[in-house]
Order: structure tokens, then sequence, then C-alpha cells
């Protein structure tokens, strides 16, 4: 019994041992766990990306002022000086007004000169359009009194032209019908040879009284017949009746009249000769219609002889009235007069200096750019302007500003160098900066648009290789990693602090201050490691 007793004492005492150290080696193994993922969960990564890779060019000047030398631009006596030296003007104020009496007594010649000249080619025009006569009406061309070639004097008749379309007659009305007989009024047209009686209407009648063969006071009346459409003869006799409606009855014409188609003759309005003649005798024609034309050289060539003194007397209006407005000398721009050289009463001449004008806002920093940089920068370029030795004075020390030129010819005393220079403007506005002043400018211009790049302290260097550390994942990584167990970098050594990294040849690009481009070793997307400073553990 004792001896089983003592057996079991002996073997709870190994279970217990056993449990104690199973405990010890799982806590061991938690802990060495919980060590590799507090490792590589302080690591500092950052991850593969595009950018472009920039570069500053930094240039040293002086700032000057834009400076507009103003000349005269006529000749004459100064009348009136309205500024001094170093007064503040805007842009447009009146400097100087030069005497143009003169030229105001001129302009007013030559505008009554053109009022002459454009009346009388006026006047040429008007008659140049007689020159071709057309048919004001619809009829049929009865006689031709002239032939081609034929001189003519104005007046002289060309054609006879009838309207067969109405038909007139003449006939006498007693007097005291006068009032009641109105020109439209309707009235009956009676041909007494061919029996027909038709309707007219009261085309004129005449305000003259006479005393026919009968011994009766009558006055005469114009009837009109429409005969359009209708053949109505021409030399018929014919008398009217007209209807009275107080008291109602029906008054007939005293004697009859003979029915006319209305003639007209065509006097010629102009004189010269004959060119063409459009018609035929017994030609229908039609309102529009070019019966006769004229020779027309001869005042086509007044007419043009007089458009050109027209155009060359505008000319002179406008060249006399630029010289007046000439006379008013106004600033281009707002600024600063400086060199002030004309007073009132003195004589100048046409392109003497009058003064200058200098922007108090409209600056230009002036620098020189080496051959090696003027490629990379361009016209429209922004830039940054420093004043920092200035900043206590001036409110913004750093002034935004863009390129405003560079001189394609390099400057002459640099030619001797081995490196030439050219000269670069940038224009920037403020009214706090004094010309004279130097200043710094930085240009950012991009070396490459879309380079993969990573941090440079990213890289370390061993022997004349460039190796980065790449973030990996899987359990193999970090299982190598272990069994290495540590890893050194140029900072100091660290266990396991490029757990689950690969160390990764790399080729280098170009770099700015902060990152370099990686031409081949490297993904955008992946992670790189950076390094970290930790105490060498003994």
């Amino acid at each position: 019994m004792k001896k089983n007793k003592r057996s079991f004492f002996i073997v709870g005492y190994f279970v217990i041992i056993i449990l104690i150290l199973s405990s010890v080696y799982l806590f061991t193994r938690y802990l060495s766990k919980f060590a590799e993922k507090s490792t590589v969960s302080n690591q500092k990564t950052v991850k593969v990306i595009r950018m472009p890779i920039k570069e500053k060019i930094v240039l040293r000047g002086i700032v000057r002022a834009e400076e507009k030398a103003i000349y005269s631009l006529v000749s004459g006596m100064v009348r009136k000086v309205y500024v001094r030296e170093g007064d503040y003007v805007k842009k447009g104020k009146l400097l100087a007004y030069i005497d143009a009496s003169n030229k105001v007594s001129e302009l007013k010649k030559k505008e009554k000169e053109l009022e002459k000249l454009s009346n009388e080619i006026k006047k040429f025009q008007d008659k140049l359009e007689k020159y071709k006569f057309s048919s004001t009406f619809d009829g049929q061309v009865q006689e031709i009194y002239v032939t081609e070639g034929e001189s003519v004097s104005l007046g002289a008749n060309l054609f006879k032209i009838v309207n067969n379309k109405s038909l007139f007659l003449t006939v006498a009305f007693p007097s005291w019908l006068f009032n009641s007989i109105r020109v439209g009024q309707r009235l009956k047209v009676v041909l007494t040879e061919y029996d027909i009686e038709t309707e007219g209407f009261v085309d004129a009648k005449s305000s003259l009284f006479y005393v026919n063969d009968n011994g009766q006071s009558v006055f005469d009346v114009k009837i009109c017949v429409d005969n359009e459409g209708r053949s109505l003869p021409s030399g018929a006799k014919a008398f009217c009746v007209i209807t009275s409606k107080n008291p109602y009855q029906e008054i007939r014409s005293v004697n009859e009249g003979i029915l006319k188609m209305d003639e007209i003759v065509i006097k010629s309005e102009v004189e010269g000769r004959i060119k063409k003649i459009f018609v035929k005798q017994y030609d229908r024609i039609k309102k529009g219609d070019i019966l006769i034309e004229f020779f027309d050289q001869d005042i086509k060539e007044q007419i043009d002889g007089l458009k050109d003194q027209i155009d060359e007397t505008k000319e002179a209006i406008e060249t006399l009235k630029k010289e007046i407005n000439n006379c008013k000398v106004m600033s281009p721009i707002n600024g600063v007069i400086s060199n002030l050289n004309i007073s009132e009463g003195k004589l100048i001449n046409m392109g003497d200096s009058i003064c200058s004008v200098w922007s108090t806002n409209d600056l230009i920093f002036e620098s020189k750019i080496s051959e090696y940089d003027v490629y990379k920068v361009k016209k429209g370029d922004r830039v940054k302007i420093n004043f920092a030795p200035h900043s206590s004075y001036i409110p913004e020390s750093e002034i935004d500003g863009i390129v405003e030129s560079i001189n394609p010819r390099p400057l002459d005393e640099e030619l001797s160098q081995n490196v030439s220079w050219f000269n670069i403007k940038i224009r920037f506005y403020n009214e706090n900066i004094k010309r004279g002043t130097h200043a710094t400018a930085e240009i950012e211009v991009i070396r490459k648009k879309n380079a993969i790049c990573v941090p440079i302290e990213a890289v370390r260097k061993e022997g004349d290789k460039y190796f980065v550390y790449v973030k990996k994942f899987n359990n193999e990584s970090l299982k190598k990693i272990k069994e290495d167990d540590k890893i050194s970098d140029e900072l100091g050594t660290k266990e396991s602090y490029y757990a689950g990294c690969e160390k990764r040849e790399v080729k280098l690009g170009i770099s700015d201050e902060h990152h370099v481009e990686i031409l081949e070793g490297l993904k955008e997307g992946e992670e790189v490691v950076l390094p970290q400073t930790y105490k060498t553990t003994p």
C-alpha cells in the first residue's frame, strides 16, 4: 500500500512538471509571434508611385520698371503742359497740348471740299442712270424718231408710245353742272357710230369756262374708258351721260368727243450719241423694258475721276484728324513722369522726346539664365520671386510672376566664357516693390512627367549597387528572415525589422530633392520599407 501511494505521488509530480513546461513553451511561442507581429507592424512603408520629377532653377537678378518713352507725333508749339517731373499719372491722362489751330482750319477746308465733290458725283451718277432709258408703263411703240449712232440734243423726241389699255375722250358739259361733277365719278359713254354703250369715269375736269358755238357756257371734262381685254375702236366718236341725284336726271354732254389711246412722246433727258435701240416700231413693251442706251464712257471716266478725288480728300481728312488728336499728348500707362523735356511756348518737331512714364506696379525681374537651363524654361512659365532680405519692409516676401521673354541671343560679355548666358525677363505686379531691388527667382520645371518613384531614403547603396526592401506578406519570407536572424543597415541593426521584406536590386534614374526614379526593379503599387534607427542588441 505504501509502495502504491509513493508511485502515485511520483507520477503526479511528473505530470505537474510536464504541464508547467508546456505552459512556458506555449507562452514563449505566443510572445515570439507577438514580437514578430509588433516588429512587422512598426515598419515604415511607402508605396511605389508615378509622379513628375521636378527641378528648381534659381536665378539672381534685379527689379526694373516698365518705362514708356513718349515722342511728339506732330510739329508745332507747345500750348500747355499739365504735369511736372515726378507726378503720378493714370493711363489716358492729358500731359500736354500742342497748338493745332492751323490743322483745324485745314480740316474744315477739306471737309467743305469733300461735300462739294460728293454733290458733284451725285449729279453725274443721276445723269448716268438716264443714259439707259426704260419704259415706265405697258404699251406699244407707235413711232421711233432716232437711229443708232445718231447724236441727239437734250429734249429731242425719241419715241411715241401708246397705251391701248385705256382710251380717252374730251367732252363739254354745261357750266351749271361744274360742282356736281367729281374726278373719279362714273358715267355712260355711248359710241354713236357703233351703237356701243360702255362705262367710263371722270379723269379730270377743266376749271376754264367758255361759250360754245351754240352760245352755251360750258367746261371740258376728260373721260377715261377701260379697254383692257376689249377692242373699242380708237378714233370713234362718243358722247357721255352723267346722272344727277338732286333732282334725279340724266344730263348728256353738249358735244361728242373722239376716243383716243393715251399717247406719250419720250424725249431725251441727256445730250449724247445713241449706242443701241432695243425696240422696233409696233413692238409691245412692258414697264421696265429698256428702250434705248447712250454711249456713257465719258461720263463714267468723269465719275471715276471724282471718286479718286473723293478718296484722296477723305484720306487727307483722316490724316488731319489723327494729327489734331496727336496734338493731345496722353499717358500710355499708369505711372510716374520722368525726363520731362518740354515747356509751354517751346517749338518741337515730330519725333522729339516729350517725357517718359514708368510704371510703379507693372514690374520686370531681370536676370540671366545659362545655356544648360534655358531650354527647360519657356515664355508663360510661372515663377516665385523671393524678397526675403527685405521681408521686414515688404508685406509679401514671395510674389508670383510669369516669364515674359527670353532673349534668343546670348549676352555679349559672356561669349568668351565656356558657358553662354541669356537675358530673361519675368513680369510681376506689386505696388510695394521699388525698381532697383535685388531678388531671387525660382522656376520649377518638370524633368520627367510620369516617372516611377520612391523616397530617396528608401534606397540603400552597397558598393556600386542599389537595393530596396520590398514588403512581402507570405510565411516563407517571414521564415527566411527569421532564420537570417539579423539584418543590418546604415542606421544600425535590429532583429526582424525587415521581417516580411525582400531585398531587391534596383536601377536608378533622375532624382529631385526628395524622390528618385526607379528604372528597373519595382512596379507601381508595391510597398518599400523606409529605414529606422534601432539600438544594437548585445
